[in-house]
């Protein structure tokens, strides 16, 4: 039996990517609470929230379904599971230069791409390692720490504005995603690495016949 097709390697994965997921929404989840006020304090107002909230939900329903296209064709997961978290870290790394609303769009822009290239990828490869039989178990517990995510993003965020300010909360974002990016990384690498050695391992096979 191959390493990534024993029980214990298969709930290794799983496992390490409902922790990456949980960092992924809590990092999503830091704005929710702050939202209006932020807005409000880089000169913008109830229209400015508006219209940041509705180009980030455009912009990814329109590039997950291109995302969707391109990862098919390129059949590489692990690859897009990795870029698409440089996109966000990117992303969230750039809230600490937004002062200006025009600056806050295109900053739910990059989010957008990058969330829309993230959620097909990161679905696909858990997926992957549990059997149809075992799909509403596992499907529950993501979603049970995704709604667990969303709360705990929520308060840290929260916390960290009331105690210190907003500078030191994105510097907390930006190093959730960052330590979420290197995760992703160690991860894809060890999955991809099994696959190559198992790939020359057949080959040897192979060729010995």
């Amino acid at each position: 039996m191959s390493y990534l097709k024993q029980p214990r390697a298969q709930l290794f994965i799983t496992n390490a990517l409902i922790a990456i997921n949980v960092m992924i929404i809590a990092s999503a989840a830091f704005m929710t609470p702050l939202w209006s006020n932020f807005v409000l304090q880089i000169g913008g107002n109830l229209q400015t929230a508006g219209i940041a909230v509705s180009i980030f939900s455009v912009v990814i329903g329109v590039f997950m379904c291109i995302a969707g296209r391109i990862e098919h064709h390129y059949q590489n997961d692990e690859w897009f599971m990795c870029f698409s978290q440089l996109i966000v870290f990117l992303s969230y790394t750039a809230y600490l230069w937004v002062h200006h609303p025009w600056q806050l769009y295109l900053v739910q822009v990059g989010l957008g791409i990058g969330g829309a290239f993230q959620t097909p990828v990161i679905c696909a490869i858990y997926q992957r390692y549990f059997s149809q039989k075992e799909s509403a178990l596992f499907w529950s517990i993501w979603n049970g720490f995704f709604n667990i995510a969303i709360g705990a993003g929520a308060l840290i965020s929260s916390l960290l504005v009331a105690h210190f300010n907003y500078l030191i909360m994105f510097r907390s974002l930006s190093a959730l995603a960052g330590i979420c990016l290197l995760a992703n990384i160690l991860l894809m690498m060890h999955i991809r690495q099994v696959g190559l050695f198992e790939v020359l391992r057949l080959s040897r096979n192979s060729e010995a016949q």
